[in-house]
C-alpha cells in the first residue's frame, strides 16, 4: 500500500481549500476588471503627482494596443494609394477658398520650411 503524500482532510487541507478558492476568486475579479484597475492605478499615480509612473503606464497601455501599420483608409490600400488619397483631400481643402494673398503667404511659409530643413 502506497503512502499518501497529500492530505485530504484536516485543518491544513481546509486552509488550503479556502486560500486556493480566495486566490481563484481574486484572479477572476482582476481579469474581469483589468481595464478599471489599470485606469484607477493611472489616476492614483496622477493624483500623487508621480508623472513618470503615469506616463510610463500610458505608454505601456498604448503600446499593447497599437498595430505596426494601417492597411486601409477610406477604401484605399497600399502606401502610394493612401498618399494620393490624402494629397487629393488636402488639395481640395486648400483650393476650396480663393484668397490669393493667403495662398501666397502659405506658399511662402512652405518654401521657408523646406529651406529650413
Amino acid at each position: 500500500m502506497g503512502i499518501c503524500r497529500q492530505a485530504r482532510c484536516g485543518p491544513e487541507f481546509l486552509t488550503m481549500q479556502r486560500t486556493r478558492a480566495a486566490f481563484k476568486l481574486n484572479c477572476r475579479y482582476c481579469r474581469q476588471h483589468e481595464q478599471e484597475i489599470e485606469a484607477n492605478n493611472l489616476a492614483k499615480s496622477l493624483a500623487d503627482k508621480c508623472f513618470d509612473k503615469f506616463w510610463s503606464g500610458i505608454q505601456k497601455s498604448n503600446n499593447s494596443k497599437t498595430t505596426a501599420k494601417i492597411n486601409i483608409i477610406n477604401g484605399c490600400s497600399g502606401d502610394s494609394a493612401i498618399v494620393e488619397m490624402w494629397k487629393s483631400h488636402f488639395e481640395s481643402l486648400f483650393n476650396s477658398v480663393d484668397h490669393k494673398r493667403d495662398k501666397e503667404l502659405f506658399m511662402q511659409r512652405i518654401s521657408q520650411k523646406k529651406l529650413g530643413q
